[in-house]
């Protein structure tokens, strides 16, 4: 019998917290609030779900996960991805101000 091995992300187990977690920032701000796992959003509030659930991560909230600090960013519209918390199929960032915030759980982002 064969084993298979299954990635393991403890924030995706916790989906309907997420959820929560992202209405609650988006009603005390106003603003659209994504929550994500080490790669793909999982909770999305104050925009069309289709439009950013399950989408990949950015290289902006990789690198801010990887050094463990937030980031404040303010991009043209129409910047590359290469600029966005959130990579799009088309390439194309559809976010204009960004604060990105890692979760950091036992020393884990």
């Amino acid at each position: 019998m064969g084993r298979f091995l299954k990635k393991y992300s403890p924030i995706g187990e916790l989906g309907e917290f997420a959820k929560e977690y992202a209405d609650s920032l988006y009603e005390s701000t106003g603003h659209i609030a994504i929550i994500t796992d080490r790669d793909t959003v999982i909770a999305v509030s104050g925009a069309p779900k289709k439009e950013f659930l399950n989408q990949p991560v950015g290289n902006l909230a990789e690198q801010s996960m990887e050094d463990r600090r937030g980031i404040v960013l303010n991009a043209e519209p129409g910047s590359t991805c290469a600029s966005c918390a959130i990579a799009h199929p088309d390439g194309e960032c559809r976010l204009t101000a960004q604060v990105i915030a890692p979760i950091i759980a036992d020393g884990h982002p």
